[in-house]
């Protein structure tokens, strides 16, 4: 069996998303922020950072690393939820999980981060890459494969 492929990407890079939906990963506040050219068939709870914890490194109340950190410990503690056929994401319109649905191969996860803090390492969709590669996924984030980033 062909592992599934997801694809991580900017919202603004529309050569890099896959064919599947198109969901977000940004957390409630910061997706609301850029409504304007954001329109997603939903989002990815577990892969979107808690709020207080986003806003608190927006505010440089705690650094990069204490972010990276609070996001994988939280997606960590529930990593069986990641793996191909249980990662699900819900309808933008709700948010709540009384409807939910599976991630599929094609789908796209996205952010408004620039390639640039990708590669620095200050966005979370690469820390979502390394959770998805290792769950399973085939994992294309800003166009490569995972494989070929590292």
């Amino acid at each position: 069996m062909d592992k599934k492929t997801v694809f991580l990407a900017a919202w603004d890079q529309p050569k890099h998303h896959g064919r599947g939906k198109k969901l977000t990963i940004m957390t409630r506040t910061s997706a609301s922020v850029h409504a304007a050219y954001v329109a997603p068939d939903g989002f990815v709870r577990i892969l979107t950072p808690r709020a207080d914890t986003y806003w608190s490194w927006i505010k440089n109340k705690i650094s990069i690393e204490q972010f990276r950190s609070a996001y994988f410990e939280c997606a960590l503690a529930l990593k069986e939820e990641l793996k191909p056929g249980k990662l699900i994401w819900n309808p933008y319109s709700v948010f709540n999980e009384k409807e939910s649905h599976l991630v599929d191969d094609g789908d796209t996860m996205c952010c408004s981060c620039g390639h640039s803090e990708v590669i620095s390492g200050e966005c979370h969709r690469a820390w979502a890459a390394v959770l998805l590669q290792e769950a399973g996924w085939v994992v294309k984030l800003d166009g490569k494969k995972l494989k070929d980033l590292r």
